[in-house]
């Protein structure tokens, strides 16, 4: 479809001739396409960012179809962010580097790939290459261009294309015989490379050791092609390439190197990029620990969060007063945000009117909830739910009509929340990144071992004279009593769990209540209702690992 497009369609931004309707986002993508031709900079870099969006969420398919529209977008000397967009069109014919020397130059090839919507991704990856071939002769005069930000992202654009590798590697060679600036000449070696990945060069090899060797190479250069090298060969690296990276790799290199494609390919600081390259180059088995040099680089809220941690009074809960005032809450993050605004909310929970109370839950759980996640800013707002949970003030004023008590409604998050860190939460974590990196959060880590703290707080209400706050105290106390200091009290909420399941209809409740029981050894078939059995052979359904067992054979594709 990008391929029927004419040079003379494409140069004129006829975008109007793609049936984007037929692509998941593609009216949004069109739209962005036709924002591209603005004469407002931030307009044109919003577009192109939202292009870069849909390759975020991994769909390339409607990527391609704008990488004639970004190329043009980077052809124009006069226009804005061109380096960018010559980043985006290349990234919409690219797929996620992985781990290993072997991997992180080279371009999968026959990977097969699903969109969210399960439209094949590889197709659109192929496609966007095939676009930047139909346009190579547009991409290499790129390499010459004046401004030296666009020169090394040209290359790593004509690169990913899918035919006349030759030509780009005669350009690439060619332009850098000639190129001056040392960082773009780092970029161009990481071409030559990463084409020889493609194409092999049995004397690629050589030439890189050649350039690494040389003390008269600029630093940058000497650090491409030393990685360069590495990822070309499974030989060990020698002495004289690791003296180089020692030396050479510095942060200042590192800042310098920072723009260039290959290493904002992997980057979420730049400034560490090239250092995660090298240890993931040299240290490859390192893929699945927590310092991995893949992994996001903890962010200034877990570093806040984890000396918050360690700053807690051991073993009890804080002065919630001192905790609301004395928490930097604007450095700890939440599903929309900093939580800066959070501090007053929590405040109006201790608020003598249960309205006012209610409306302030709301505020803050909104704030801290989304996709059963434990954010910076959630350790915080627990210990501090935990800390006034027992306080006089949270039942002023009721009952009050239709309301619910506050203490329900925080039991109730603090138990969601316990749950999303269970040990059942973790495993499958586990399942997911490997044995050794449990989701690799440390907000997690964090939470759980503040249980045994907020169990205390949770374990005064577990005798309430309301029965909504006596149950969600209970279901609340569940996921907690996971912590290992905490064993000798699950005989004591089994026994709870039974009186529970003896009086409430909540599904909820009692799901979890079985589930408990079931776990910690309880047979639970007298307990069990014909609404719990039909609830279990429906979740056991839905966690069924073979969905398509016994289900015979089906037409309808399983996406």
């Amino acid at each position: 479809m990008v391929g029927a497009l004419s040079q003379e369609a494409k140069d004129a931004f006829a975008f109007d001739q793609i049936p984007w309707d037929r692509f998941p986002c593609g009216p949004q993508t069109r739209d962005d396409v036709a924002r591209m031709r603005s004469d407002d900079p931030d307009v044109v870099r919003q577009a192109v960012r939202g292009v870069n969006g849909e390759l975020a969420n991994s769909s390339w398919s409607v990527a391609a179809l704008a990488v004639p529209f970004l190329l043009r977008v980077a052809a124009d000397p006069h226009g804005s962010c061109r380096a960018y967009a010559l980043e985006v069109a290349a990234d919409a014919a690219r797929s996620t580097l992985g781990p290993g020397r072997r991997q992180m130059l080279r371009l999968p090839e026959d990977e097969q790939l699903f969109e969210p919507s399960g439209y094949p991704g590889h197709w659109g990856i192929a496609a966007a290459r095939d676009a930047i071939t139909a346009d190579l002769d547009l991409v290499l005069s790129l390499l010459a261009d004046p401004a030296p930000d666009v020169r090394p992202y040209a290359a790593y654009a004509a690169v990913a294309a899918s035919g006349r590798l030759d030509d780009v590697r005669s350009a690439v060679q060619a332009r850098l015989g000639v190129e001056t600036d040392p960082i773009v000449r780092a970029g161009l070696v990481f071409a030559v490379a990463q084409l020889a990945c493609r194409l092999p060069d049995p004397e690629c090899l050589t030439w890189t050791q050649t350039l690494w060797a040389d003390p008269a190479t600029p630093p940058a250069v000497r650090i491409s092609a030393a990685l360069s090298w590495l990822c070309l060969t499974d030989s060990p690296p020698p002495e004289g390439l690791l003296f180089i990276l020692d030396v050479c790799a510095t942060d200042d290199t590192a800042r310098l190197m920072a723009p260039l494609p290959w290493l904002r390919a992997i980057s979420y600081d730049g400034v560490t990029a090239l250092h995660r390259w090298v240890r993931g180059l040299l240290h490859p088995d390192t893929w699945h620990e927590i310092d991995d040099p893949w992994a996001p680089s903890p962010t200034q809220g877990e570093l806040y969060l984890a000396s918050w941690f360690n700053g807690l009074p051991p073993g009890r809960l804080p002065d919630p007063y001192e905790m609301l005032k004395n928490t930097k809450w604007a450095r700890l993050g939440t599903p929309m945000g900093q939580a800066a605004s959070l501090p007053a909310a929590l405040a109006r929970l201790l608020d003598p009117d249960p309205t006012v109370r209610a409306d302030a839950a709301r505020d803050v759980l909104t704030e801290v909830t989304h996709q059963n996640t434990v954010y910076e800013a959630t350790v915080p707002v627990a210990l501090y739910i935990a800390a006034i949970l027992n306080l006089p003030s949270t039942t002023a004023g009721e009952p009050a009509g239709d309301l619910l008590p506050t203490r329900f409604t925080l039991l109730e998050w603090l138990g969601d929340t316990s749950d999303d860190a269970d040990d059942e939460s973790v495993a499958a974590g586990a399942r997911i990144f490997g044995p050794d990196h449990p989701d690799a959060d440390s907000t997690v880590r964090i939470y759980r071992e503040l249980r045994p703290a907020v169990y205390r707080a949770v374990q005064e209400l577990l005798d309430d004279p309301d029965s909504r706050v006596r149950d969600a105290a209970l279901i609340a106390a569940i996921p907690l009593a996971e912590h290992p200091a905490l064993a000798a009290q699950r005989d004591i909420l089994a026994d709870r769990a039974c009186l529970l399941l003896a009086a409430s209809s909540n599904r909820h409740h009692r799901n979890r209540a079985l589930d408990a029981l079931r776990t910690w050894g309880h047979d639970t078939s007298t307990l069990e209702n014909t609404e719990d059995a039909a609830a279990r052979q429906r979740y056991n359904l839905v966690r069924n690992p073979d969905p398509w067992a016994g289900a015979g054979s089906t037409d309808d594709p399983p996406f």
